[in-house]
């Protein structure tokens, strides 16, 4: 066994030592190994991922004949800030130019599972290849992220994840986190039906096998869990053996989670842990809380170096808001070079307070959300705004059963009239005015811009039977050509 890295806290250990599992990873990087060894690692990967780009990369090929590039010009992780960012469009433009093809594949070289990106963004969805290696590489990066989030291969993993036309990282994580951890899964099918096949099951489908399978951690999209939490308290349904959630594809603030930790109690489930890790396609998986708000942990800094950087690719200080860029370390299938992903987040290289772990978090960048879609920042009536922390006002009155902001124009014919925010609110409460007028003050307070309110029923905003994913943000103004 390798020496044990002081700074993690004994009850890490402790957990670790429970489960053979995870007793018998003794690579792991942020247990194991000091910050220099970590670091030469990284050299050390980064230096093969480059011969590997200079064979096999279409793209990489052509920029670093562009560049006047050779691999061995870079020694190190801290001499990519000498390469140009690889931006979103590039990839769109020819997403099979990123896959490597090499002389000689092995066995391991076969494509073994296509998920899709960049497609809520831009409307235009693209392929992310994986291999056999690159998924065997993926099986151990999500044995370390079940390790910092504390889940054990005793646990009963159940989906409410709907089954959608295109596959998706977030669909298949149960699939991943049992696999790797030699443990149970449930999936229940849920999702928009299709005309033809007849295999999506219903809301109220998935609240019975809640009950009557007992699992111990679910998994689903934000607004489609808290409004299984509301069927299921009208229910009176028995969720009591549930210890964790992961909410995804959506940010869950502080607020979110409170009032869904508070909607599980009552169903009987106590101090549920709701996690909201961050995720996206090139990390094919997330970056862990070990608890709620402790920072997203990269459990795995042999397949990722991350960055936050500005437009240029200038390298920002730790603690400093700038764009999110990936580069892979280990990849065999689509591989990518300080990719910007369209976020805006804050990295810490700190110890975590928590528990103990070195290496990259990611950290609350404004608000309690771990990131800003660069694409949400939105001017209205002149003044630049997050519609995150507008969310982060509504989410956090239990009285809103549901919400939406939508920014139009007060003559709507003409583009050139003065903007306005409208939000949407649905609520069984009968002092309406007195919510309304607190959120007014509220939102104002928060972006600087006054909205006006409007009630409706809850079904108008979001029908969970109908759509899986609510949307909370419309933009109705008519461009200006």
């Amino acid at each position: 066994m390798k020496p044990k890295n002081p700074t993690i806290k004994p009850e890490v250990w402790d957990f670790i030592e429970k489960w053979p599992i995870y007793q018998k990873d003794d690579q792991d990087p942020l247990l194991y190994l000091g910050d220099e060894e970590r670091r030469e690692l990284q050299n050390k990967l980064l230096r093969q991922q480059l011969g590997w780009l200079t064979e096999g990369s279409k793209y990489y090929q052509r920029r670093f004949k562009e560049l006047g590039f050779h691999p061995e010009d870079l020694k190190s992780v801290e001499d990519l800030e000498r390469l140009p960012l690889t931006f979103k469009q590039e990839y769109m433009e020819g997403p099979g130019d990123f896959l490597l093809h090499f002389k000689n594949p092995t066995i391991h070289d076969n494509l073994w599972q296509i998920t899709y990106t960049t497609g809520t963004t831009t409307g235009k969805p693209s392929p992310f290849y994986s291999t056999s290696y690159d998924y065997f590489a993926k099986l151990l990066q999500v044995r370390r992220r079940c390790k910092v989030a504390r889940m054990t291969p005793e646990d009963i993993h159940l989906s409410i994840m709907p089954v959608a036309a295109l596959p998706h990282i977030a669909f298949y994580a149960v699939y991943d986190n049992t696999t790797a951890l030699c443990g149970s899964g449930i999936m229940t099918c849920v999702g928009t039906k299709h005309p033809q096949f007849d295999i999506h099951n219903s809301m109220d489908y998935a609240i019975e096998t809640i009950r009557r399978s007992r699992p111990t951690i679910l998994y689903s999209l934000t607004s489609y869990a808290r409004q299984v939490l509301l069927r299921a308290q009208g229910q009176k349904a028995d969720f009591s053996s549930v210890r964790m959630i992961l909410a995804a594809g959506e940010p869950c603030s502080q607020g979110l989670r409170d009032d869904m930790r508070n909607r599980f109690a009552a169903l009987g489930a106590k101090n549920v842990f709701v996690t909201n890790a961050f995720a996206c396609t090139e990390l094919q998986g997330s970056l862990a809380e070990c608890c709620e708000f402790s920072g997203c942990h990269n459990s795995s800094p042999d397949l990722f170096y991350l960055e936050v950087v500005d437009e240029t690719g200038k390298r920002l200080p730790d603690g400093t808001q700038g764009l999110f860029a990936i580069t892979h370390l280990n990849r065999r299938g689509t591989a990518l070079l300080r990719y910007v992903t369209g976020d805006l987040v804050t990295l810490s290289r700190e110890i975590c307070s928590r528990c103990g772990r070195p290496g990259e978090r990611l950290i609350p960048t404004e608000g309690s959300s771990y990131a800003i879609r660069t694409k949400d920042l939105i001017k209205v009536k002149g003044t630049l705004i997050n519609p995150a922390v507008i969310m982060e006002v509504l989410a956090s009155k239990p009285q809103v059963e549901e919400y939406q902001v939508i920014v139009t124009k007060q003559d709507p014919q003409d583009p050139y009239s003065q903007d306005r925010m409208v939000i949407r609110l649905a609520t069984q409460i009968p002092e309406r005015n007195t919510l309304a007028n607190q959120i007014i003050n509220e939102v104002k307070n928060a972006s600087e811009v006054k909205p006006e309110i409007e009630f409706t029923e809850a079904k108008e905003i979001y029908d969970a039977e109908v759509v899986t994913k609510a949307i909370r943000f419309v933009d109705q103004r008519p461009k200006v050509t």
